[in-house]
């Protein structure tokens, strides 16, 4: 690629607006009918998780990119050399605009700062929650293991209690929305190791619930109970939100294996329990839980105990609860009622498939493994039913195959 003579800033490094314009105009690839395409604003900022907006203003107003993750997050998606960005020297943009080639030492994308580790992971975290994190997970792993090296040679309270977040952050990305299930648990267990070093009930007790999410959507559901109930163990030393998410992934797995009134019972005692703790909020519990969790595990519970339409009134709770950025938080909540509307004693298939549209469509621009899976069952169901020979549910079985093999 030729390089232009980018416009230089007051200190010297080209405007950074002006280069990631110029990179993602370069950004050119074929269709699937073979028509030329280059990147849109639309483009990047769905990669980036942000607005067409923002985009249009970090270009012409060089707005939003105060982070040096946002700068990394376009090094990477745009295969911009670092130094135009301000990641390298000025000497290493004299060699590039040279043409010569130009090589990068750690300390120009490692951080120096535990507190640059934080804003990272501030970053990545909502990034997880518009359902992009999948793009930069190698990234953020990348981090972790920058951040253990420091850990172990300095293991303090800060460092390692950082560690733990960014281990649990790397098994959500790759349990949820690639099943990558192996080193999902590995970073589990590195999670779990740091909790019993630093002696944290909270961290201990936190980790063995992820570690029962997880093993609840693999579908080891005996498995997850055993993590579960070692959780349990730890309620009475541990913070109001963290006991809160223990009682209420409880039910949810006592809800499944339930083979009797009593075990309802015990899953409805336990969403009593987790109840309590709704309305306590704790910015140092390690584990978040408020009415938007408890509402979509109640609602999960109610509906494997064939009550549906109570079900589907504890979903609509959680929407009034889910943040606006919470992308995938509303795309599970229609697909759980598209669960609903099929498990009624009277099915509403045509409501399901035309809710699985949508989801199908949203999909695509966040194609999220756990997402995917869930469709694939529901799609399944509707086909088998008397609804199956539908054009609805024809065109969902269309949608969803294109789906899998764009992904």
């Amino acid at each position: 690629m030729d390089l232009p003579q980018f416009e230089v800033g007051a200190d010297g490094f080209p405007v950074p607006g002006k280069v990631i314009k110029y990179y993602r105009e370069h950004m050119v690839y074929q269709d699937r009918n073979g028509r030329t395409r280059h990147w849109t604003q639309a483009d990047l900022a769905r990669q980036l998780g942000i607005s067409v907006l923002m985009v249009c203003l970090m270009e012409s107003k060089n707005q939003g990119l105060d982070s040096i993750e946002r700068r990394r997050a376009l090094v990477s998606i745009l295969k911009i050399p670092p130094a135009f960005l301000g990641l390298g020297s000025l000497d290493q943009i004299v060699a590039l605009s040279a043409g010569q080639p130009v090589s990068y030492p750690k300390h120009v994308t490692k951080h120096n700062s535990i507190q640059s580790y934080k804003d990272a992971y501030n970053t990545y975290k909502q990034i997880y929650r518009d359902g992009l994190s999948y793009k930069i997970v190698n990234e953020m792993e990348q981090l972790a293991y920058e951040l253990a090296d420091i850990a172990k040679s300095n293991p303090n309270k800060e460092s390692l209690n950082l560690l733990w977040q960014y281990e649990i952050l790397c098994a959500k990305v790759l349990s949820m929305d690639l099943a990558a299930w192996g080193k999902a648990f590995n970073h589990v267990d590195n999670a779990k190791d740091i909790a019993v070093y630093l002696d944290n009930a909270d961290l201990q007790a936190a980790s063995l619930c992820y570690a029962a999410i997880f093993r609840f959507r693999q579908g080891r559901v005996r498995l997850a109970r055993m993590d579960i109930d070692g959780a349990t163990n730890y309620v009475r030393k541990i913070a109001p939100q963290t006991r809160g998410i223990v009682y209420s992934k409880s039910a949810c797995i006592y809800a499944e294996i339930a083979t009797s009134v009593s075990d309802e019972v015990i899953s409805q005692n336990m969403l009593d329990r987790a109840e309590q703790y709704i309305n306590i909020k704790d910015d140092m519990a390690p584990i978040s839980f408020g009415q938007e969790d408890f509402y979509m595990d109640k609602a999960y519970v109610l509906n494997t105990l064939s009550k549906q339409s109570r079900s589907l009134e504890c979903l609509d709770d959680a929407e009034r609860y889910v943040r606006t950025t919470g992308k995938r938080h509303t795309i599970y909540l229609d697909i759980k009622r598209a669960q609903c509307y099929i498990d009624a004693k009277k099915p509403d298939y045509e409501q399901a498939a035309y809710l699985l549209r949508d989801v199908i469509n949203a999909t695509k621009d966040m194609p999220i493994a756990r997402h995917i899976k869930h469709v694939q069952k529901i799609q399944q169901k509707l086909a088998l039913s008397s609804f199956g020979n539908s054009p609805e549910v024809i065109e969902l079985e269309v949608a969803l195959r294109i789906l899998r093999n764009f992904t």
